[in-house]
């Protein structure tokens, strides 16, 4: 991918089918976070088609049309965290960063908690539970707890 102009397109896509953000949002996240000589690459090409003030303006008011907002929001910030932790490009990303004002409700916290159940491949799966898809959420439902043993197998 970092052969071709690859994040632009990316981009548009986001544009013109909000609701394929679910999808691009964990190819993003996958994308960035990988450390490989490509990532300086694929950051570069998301300086250049300003691709983080795309991301910050989808975290204040652009998530109308995607069906797990926690989930899109949780990938959106784990993408600019990594693009920001680049030793050569980060401090161009961190600088884009620090002038945004929603950019401070998201830097600290971690959003890998809200990754929701989906159909889409890559996400956390699991029955859903009246807590909406916190990792640390306990069963809704006690086993029924016996005093009998489980059966031994011969």
């Amino acid at each position: 991918m970092s052969g071709t102009k690859s994040v632009e397109p990316m981009m548009n896509a986001i544009k013109a089918y909000p609701r394929s953000l679910e999808v691009m949002g964990e190819a993003l996240k996958k994308i960035y976070e990988r450390h490989n000589p490509e990532r300086g690459t694929m950051i570069k090409q998301a300086l250049e088609c300003k691709l983080v003030p795309f991301l910050l303006n989808l975290l204040q008011d652009g998530l109308h049309d995607v069906e797990h907002v926690s989930a899109v929001k949780a990938q959106i910030v784990g993408a600019l965290k990594a693009m920001a932790n680049d030793i050569s490009l980060g401090p161009q990303i961190n600088a884009v960063l620090s002038e945004s004002t929603v950019w401070n409700a998201y830097k600290d916290q971690r959003h890998d908690l809200f990754l929701t159940s989906t159909t889409t491949k890559g996400y956390l799966t699991g029955p859903v539970t009246a807590t909406k898809g916190y990792l640390t959420a306990g069963p809704s439902t006690l086993a029924n707890l016996s005093n009998v043993p489980p059966p031994d197998d011969d």
